[in-house]
């Protein structure tokens, strides 16, 4: 029986590369993987250990093809965030909640010539994801938020849905 290959080492700049593809700090990255933020801060500056290589393969495994293949983040102007966030069917509120930021910091996002490109590769990653159905979802249930309906049409909407149950 062939002895089994060890893992090899997993470049830095590749690591640095696609964290920066997924819009995540070195300290989210950390995170994610139960790791020191001065690991990955060390891993960046030369490679990642072999044994942490397929765990970093499992979290970030597609910004890894992607940065490999030479794709960098791209920057995104104020317009096209709130493009984004109107297609999704999100209010300031609930878009500010899930990239953790405050309302007023996405309204300033919204208006500015460019938000920053960290920020701005975590937006599209966190829009592809809601156009992405959840595993074990058939299709992709597109959901509207309730704040783009009048309280008429919920209403009549509710009153529709009992009328087809009796």
């Amino acid at each position: 029986m062939p002895p089994t290959a060890k893992p090899q080492r997993l470049s830095g700049a590749l690591l640095r590369a696609a964290r920066e593809l997924r819009g995540w700090s070195q300290q989210r990255v950390a995170e994610e993987l139960g790791a020191g933020r001065g690991s990955v801060a060390a891993w960046e500056r030369g490679t990642v250990a072999a044994q942490w290589r397929t765990t970093v393969e499992g979290l970030l495994g597609e910004e890894l093809a992607r940065a490999e293949a030479g794709e960098q983040p791209q920057p995104m102007t104020g317009t096209e965030f709130r493009g984004l966030r109107e297609g999704a069917g999100l209010s300031r509120e609930e878009l500010a909640i899930q990239l953790g930021v405050s309302v007023a910091t996405l309204s300033d996002w919204e208006i500015s010539s460019e938000l920053p490109l960290a920020r701005a590769a975590e937006a599209r990653h966190l829009f592809a994801a809601m156009k992405s159905p959840e595993p074990g979802r058939a299709g992709s249930d597109e959901r509207t938020s309730l704040s783009a309906y009048t309280l008429a049409e919920l209403a009549e909407e509710i009153a529709r849905r009992a009328r087809e149950e009796s």
